[in-house]
């Protein structure tokens, strides 16, 4: 996950990212076509390292628009974040480290309709308290179909490791890639209820 993503908060601080509400500086909006060259242009300027092809992202924009979202202060595009919404077929090609993330299949992400088996942080732009901005997002997030997908990211920058140390992702042992997962709360809770009632029969 290619990420910039700096703020005034110190490292201590923790969110939930699920919990994340709209803050009233920054709007939050999915991409219209006028805007795509723009958000594309600011995030290879922003973020160190970006490889993606840009008819990567336009093939994955054209799939599915709801992917890749602007942040904007005062009308100014200031950010933006752009997600992969991976099928059950994805999610095991981002486990076993075998998705081409400059170019990635189309054949592994779940069209519109569809519930995703996980969502992956594409790239993140965010300086600031702009990362705040990501609670815009839940309107869509937190929706159905994507708000049972856990999220991914593979931090590829300092700044990207501070995002999800800072937002509630753990990292995943076993795998030889730098993976972090944020799981969902209504999947915790579901989690919860399954051990709850696991324990009271092995009591019985």
């Amino acid at each position: 996950m290619p990420a910039a993503e700096r703020g005034d908060t110190g490292p201590e601080q923790r969110f939930e990212l699920d919990l994340l509400q709209p803050i009233q500086s920054i709007e939050v909006a999915v991409v219209g076509s006028s805007d795509f060259d723009s958000v594309v242009a600011l995030a290879r300027r922003e973020v160190a390292g970006v490889r993606v092809k840009d008819a990567a992202v336009a093939r994955v924009y054209r799939h599915n628009p709801v992917s890749i979202f602007a942040f904007r202060r005062g009308g100014k595009i200031v950010g933006s974040v752009a997600y992969l919404y991976l099928t059950e077929e994805g999610l095991d090609r981002l486990l076993l480290n075998a998705i081409d993330f400059a170019d990635p299949d189309i054949a592994i992400l779940s069209p519109p309709s569809m519930q995703p088996s996980a969502i992956y942080f594409w790239a993140l732009v965010a300086r600031g308290h702009v990362g705040a901005g990501l609670g815009g997002t839940n309107a869509w997030t937190c929706a159905s179909p994507y708000a049972r997908a856990n999220y991914y990211a593979r931090p590829s920058s300092d700044d990207g490791r501070r995002f999800v140390q800072r937002y509630g992702f753990e990292r995943m042992q076993g795998y030889q890639q730098d993976l972090w997962r944020y799981q969902r709360l209504c999947n915790r809770a579901a989690i919860e209820r399954i051990e709850k009632r696991a324990s009271l029969l092995h009591a019985a």
